[in-house]
């Protein structure tokens, strides 16, 4: 337990300094990029605080919600990247993409262990994040 609060805070800290740094240095795409993780953010905690959540002994296998706000950041990547002549963009939907994959193999395996779903699906921001976070450092380069 001790280590999912220390991925948690670690995750916290990325979060809020690559969002800051989008928000304030990166271009249209780096800001659109960086909305599109806090709405995602925002929506899954509620999310997760509404529903079972996978530690809930009535946990049913898959939440419906997140795998529908996962599938949502996605387009927004997707669309991104398709307005964009960037390279990031491609990398934060791709990862992305892995994250919504790894609802789809809990509906078709319904017998993975909770843990491993819980553990492996949250993983997939933290390459979106640093796709973000290098995306804005590529963009400030630009500018000089």
């Amino acid at each position: 337990m001790r280590l999912l609060l220390a991925v948690f805070v670690l995750y916290l800290v990325f979060l809020i300094a690559t969002l800051a740094y989008a928000l304030r240095k990166g271009g249209s795409e780096e800001r659109q990029g960086a909305l599109t993780i806090l709405l995602g953010t925002l929506l899954s905690e509620v999310a997760s605080e509404a529903g079972p959540s996978w530690s809930d002994p009535q946990w049913g296998g898959i939440e419906i919600d997140l795998l529908m706000i996962d599938a949502a950041a996605f387009i927004a990547f997707l669309v991104i990247a398709h307005r964009s002549k960037k390279f990031w963009p491609i990398w934060a939907a791709a990862s992305q993409l892995v994250a919504v994959l790894t609802h789809w193999v809990v509906i078709l395996n319904p017998s993975i262990v909770r843990t491993v779903y819980a553990t492996a699906q949250p993983f997939w921001i933290f390459p979106v994040l640093a796709a973000v976070a290098l995306g804005t450092r590529a963009h400030q380069r630009s500018l000089r």
